[in-house]
């Protein structure tokens, strides 16, 4: 009966609340309220948690004030890993990365990269890595530096296991500057090359070379003598018409065998010459038993017996004028010549 003057009314004469949500229309500041949503003295639906989402549409009731939500009245995710943004503390995490509790993905070797980033992910704590998580091998030799004793090596050089350039020979000088990385243990070497000495500069070292005094640019066979000849044993003398050596010619086949040693795979022939002094059929004797004796003294002193022979060649191959006693000395010799 007290209804202001201009209020619409229902049929019982009341003020109408078109959204029956028990607030009049003259009063109801949202009029159209869906059924049964809890309203305020405005008419309005309730919004408990004060986030811009009434509670008959909002599917998280209690979400903290001032939080971004989204229009179920949630929290965001922004970037979909689980963790709402008000906790996030890495907003941008890869889709499908494993995080933690912060929203961060995992570091789980503790190295400063992401497991999805982390192409070595057991690295040992503390040590550098690069941005694929790998330890960090400055020297690129396939050797991380927290293992690595020698940071500096060489770029390509063969290196063992503590990243330290290899002596293959252990001769003292490292692979990449050694020459002759194959030295036999306990050689005297060259430590600028790695090589044994090599007085005449023919390539074969004096150890292994018979000819020590070669002229330069000589071409040489494998024992350092010019290739096609055959080389005389200088100093190798005997008694008078004997086959018994000289004592003073014993160093010489003594340095003769060591070289010849060296060279297990050629085969020699001794070769016993003589002046044309006397008969020819006593020197070829002679000379062939001269031979002999050189041979077994060699064989004596290790060279394989099947490795060298002896021929007598008695006056048939002078290399000296028989004239002159000079000449004569000089066509009294023993040379060593390779047969294969």
């Amino acid at each position: 009966a007290n209804t202001a003057e201009g209020v619409k009314t229902d049929n019982n004469g009341c003020d109408s609340d078109t959204d029956a949500d028990g607030i009049s229309d003259s009063k109801d500041q949202c009029k159209e309220t869906p059924a049964d949503a809890k309203v305020d003295q405005k008419g309005c639906e309730l919004d408990s948690d004060k986030d811009g989402v009434a509670d008959s549409k909002d599917q998280c009731a209690n979400t903290t004030k001032s939080i971004k939500v989204d229009a179920k009245g949630c929290e965001l995710d922004s970037d979909k890993d689980g963790i709402f943004d008000s906790k996030d503390q890495c907003q941008n995490t890869t889709e499908g990365a494993k995080i933690d509790n912060k929203g961060c993905e995992l570091d789980s070797d503790k190295d400063g990269v992401t497991d999805s980033k982390d192409q070595c992910a057991n690295t040992a704590e503390g040590n550098k890595v690069d941005i694929n998580g790998c330890e960090i091998d400055s020297d690129k030799d396939g050797v991380v530096n927290s293992k690595d004793q020698c940071t500096d090596t060489v770029e390509n050089a063969n290196v063992d296991d503590k990243g330290c350039e290899l002596d293959s020979d252990k001769d003292g000088v490292l692979d990449s500057l050694d020459k002759c990385s194959d030295t036999p243990a306990g050689s005297v070497i060259d430590k600028s090359t790695g090589c044994e000495p090599d007085a005449d500069k023919d390539g074969i070292s004096d150890k292994k070379d018979l000819c020590p005094s070669t002229p330069s640019g000589t071409e040489v066979n494998s024992v350092g003598c010019s290739t096609g000849k055959n080389f005389t044993l200088k100093g190798v003398n005997f008694k008078t018409a004997s086959a018994n050596l000289t004592s003073s010619s014993l160093p010489v086949l003594d340095e003769a065998a060591q070289a010849l040693k060296r060279h297990p795979d050629i085969n020699i022939e001794v070769g016993g010459h003589t002046d044309s002094v006397g008969g020819a059929v006593l020197n070829k004797t002679l000379s062939k038993k001269r031979a002999t004796s050189v041979m077994r003294y060699l064989i004596t002193k290790g060279i394989n017996s099947h490795q060298i022979t002896a021929k007598g060649y008695g006056e048939e191959m002078p290399i000296a004028d028989n004239k002159t006693k000079k000449g004569r000395a000089e066509n009294r010799r023993v040379e060593l010549k390779i047969t294969n």
